[in-house]
């Protein structure tokens, strides 16, 4: 629902890639608009076009960006970076528009490795290791 918009010229297209090497290591793909695309910018954000890893590192700190304004919207992320601290996931990278964000866990304390890409990719791909 938050990938694309019914204006949208893309091919509504996800794809989901999984391997099996001692740990399970699963690649999302889907050619949406793309995270940073698709959350509510806070109005200095707008102004200062603050860039794409920000934006993306924002929301997975759980501020509230969702455009729906729904108390259920916006979860997903938050979920993502608490799967990290508990340990059930590891190596997250997301790479959207032009942000490549690489998350680690260490002391129940998640560090960002982000990354500007001077290139930009149309959707957004998510990688992560389940641990067993």
């Amino acid at each position: 629902q938050h990938a694309y918009n019914s204006n949208s010229s893309v091919a509504n297209s996800w794809y989901l890639f999984v391997q099996y090497d001692k740990k399970i290591k699963i690649t999302f793909l889907d050619t949406g608009l793309g995270i940073p695309t698709t959350v509510q910018k806070k109005w200095y954000e707008k102004v200062a076009n603050i860039n794409d890893t920000k934006i993306i590192c924002s929301a997975l700190n759980g501020d509230f960006r969702t455009r729906t304004k729904e108390g259920f919207r916006g979860k997903g992320l938050p979920k993502i970076k608490e799967c990290l601290i508990n340990g059930d996931m590891d190596n997250i990278c997301i790479v959207s528009n032009k942000a490549m964000c690489n998350l680690k866990s260490e002391n129940n304390q998640v560090f960002f490795d982000e990354t500007t890409l001077s290139n930009s990719l149309r959707g957004t791909i998510f990688y992560w290791e389940l641990n067993l």
